[in-house]
């Protein structure tokens, strides 16, 4: 997919809107660039397995570097919480 290849993108379910607000409020607050994308829809032979409501988290090598195949309370929380552990 042309989605990976510079930069971590979080990729969400086709009703991941509130990840991809919290992905826009990381790479603010961190510098970070994230790409932002939701796929159509939500399929499990896909074999993302994130559901209609979770996301991703993929290295810019297109390799899932973290998941979470729901919505938390404090979704901005937990993808920056996953980049400082991937990034150390």
């Amino acid at each position: 997919m042309d989605w990976f290849d510079q930069d971590f993108v979080v990729v969400t379910g086709p009703q991941g809107g509130e990840w991809l607000e919290a992905g826009r409020t990381v790479s603010k607050k961190t510098g970070i660039p994230l790409g932002l994308e939701a796929l159509p829809r939500s399929d499990p032979r896909d074999g993302i397995h994130i559901g209609s409501r979770g996301v991703a988290l993929v290295r810019p090598d297109g390799h899932v570097a973290w998941r979470m195949p729901w919505l938390p309370v404090d979704p901005a929380r937990e993808l920056a919480g996953a980049l400082t552990t991937l990034l150390g």
